[in-house]
């Protein structure tokens, strides 16, 4: 399905229709790829602390290397849409096909520094036996994340083209499989094999495998992406196509980084802040804030793709209907999932304490308005990306939750009271300051100011 003039109506109910039809298998992989890693979480916790605290280091490089993967493939869609927009399928192929070039160029160094995971946490305080551990979890997850950043690729084409239905149901197939595999291979239990934390990589890398050749099964069989995901040799003309992809997706990385950094450094200040106790609920809120938006995701690569497709159709009136439709998804989204967390407040408390760690309902608003916020910024960044606008996001993200947001709640902290919820205004504050920044920034998009050219 292509967008082309007049395929949209200009009124905002057609185009939710589109966005929700795109992202919703999206977003529902999303959210499987999440419950996959939360697997692993459960299981290597069942093995000792040694192999949680090795596990935990491991994946943390694992997790933001993956990240610089997915920023570059995500740069890689308003690009491929585009040219699929205004007819250029052969430099739709050459920009996915220097893509691919890309992504094997950062799988690679990925997995040399997965290797050299013991030297790059020699200075944390691991213990030898937690380095070992660490060291062998990052040999044998190797090649799981190869296989994990091609299927991003995939993946993302896939987004461009309109063709990614199929996500959910591969990656449904992935997490059952890692829960039977993870299980299998690293638990002490009858007829388990009992490899410890080796078998939780040799899992994690089995399922990626399977995922990665379902994916390119199924990108394989429909129509509209099979020129583009063949396994062909790259040109030296598909990576000069695929340059301007590789600056936006610099730009992307940075940003993707900046908002995951200020999780860990958070994690990291605060225990000198405030209490443990305090810590850990500040870590449990970020996770359920964390599961509720990863819809916004899907969300926000549907709205890129479409609007970048829209744009190269020369369909300004497309455009535009797609960035408000996208809004008003994204804030039905955030309202959503803050009327569950506040109406599901006593079951999240009761959870929450049945693990130690302790939630008011005041820190449970707290949560709702947060996540809301974090929706809406996720939608407003997708549909940037798709008028390929990304240095002003970054700048959205820096003055917003890092100086204005941890500031504040480092004031309120020390100058106050030692509590977790006055951290957590001055996120909600800071956060506020970006996504309604990134939001301006979507509404003073007009026609006039898209610049569509028709293209030669």
């Amino acid at each position: 399905m292509n967008v082309r003039p007049g395929f949209y109506k200009t009124h905002w109910q057609s185009s939710m229709v589109v966005l929700m039809r795109v992202a919703t298998p999206l977003s529902f992989g999303f959210l499987l790829q999440t419950v996959m890693t939360t697997t692993d979480v459960f299981v290597v916790a069942s093995l000792g602390v040694v192999e949680l605290s090795a596990f935990t280091v491991a994946s943390a490089v694992y997790a933001l290397l993956f990240l610089v993967v997915v920023g570059l493939c995500s740069a890689t869609v308003p690009f491929i849409a585009e040219h699929i927009g205004a007819g250029r399928r052969k430099a739709a192929i050459s920009t996915a096909r220097g893509g691919l070039a890309i992504v094997g160029i950062a799988a690679s160094i990925g997995i040399l520094l997965l290797l050299t995971l013991t030297h790059l946490h020699s200075g944390l305080g691991l213990s030898q036996e937690a380095m070992r551990s660490t060291a062998l979890w990052a040999f044998c997850a190797a090649p799981g994340f190869f296989a994990i950043s091609f299927f991003v690729w995939i993946r993302s084409v896939c987004t461009a083209t309109q063709s990614a239905r199929f996500v959910v149901r591969v990656t449904a197939v992935a997490a059952l499989l890692n829960l039977f595999l993870t299980t299998l291979l690293t638990v002490d239990l009858p007829y388990a094999f009992n490899w410890g934390i080796a078998g939780t990589g040799i899992a994690g890398s089995i399922v990626r495998l399977v995922l990665l050749f379902l994916a390119f099964r199924a990108a394989q069989a429909d129509p509209d992406s099979r020129d583009l995901v063949q396994l062909e040799r790259p040109t030296y003309q598909d990576v000069k196509m695929v340059t301007a992809a590789l600056n936006v997706g610099f730009l992307v990385i940075a940003r993707i980084l900046l908002v995951e950094g200020l999780v860990y450094i958070s994690v990291l200040i605060l225990p000198h802040l405030i209490s443990e106790r305090d810590v850990a609920t500040h870590s449990m809120g970020l996770r359920l804030v964390g599961l509720s938006t990863t819809f916004a995701l899907g969300l926000s690569s549907a709205s890129s793709s479409l609007i970048a497709q829209a744009r190269g159709a020369l369909n300004a009136d497309a455009a535009m209907s797609l960035s408000r439709s996208c809004l008003l998804l994204a804030s039905a989204l955030g309202v959503s999932a803050s009327l569950v967390f506040l109406l599901g407040s006593h079951p999240i408390i009761v959870v929450a304490g049945s693990h130690h760690i302790e939630m008011t309902q005041e820190f449970i608003v707290f949560l709702a308005a947060y996540q809301t916020l974090v929706c809406l910024q996720i939608a407003a960044s997708g549909i940037l990306l798709g008028y390929k606008e990304t240095f002003k996001p970054i700048l959205a993200t820096v003055v917003g939750p890092w100086i204005v947001g941890f500031s504040t709640g480092v004031f309120l902290v020390t100058h106050l009271t030692a509590s977790i919820d006055n951290f957590w205004i001055g996120l909600l504050v800071g956060q506020s300051v970006s996504c309604f920044w990134c939001v301006y920034l979507v509404l003073s998009i007009s026609v006039k100011k898209l610049q569509i050219v028709q293209h030669p």
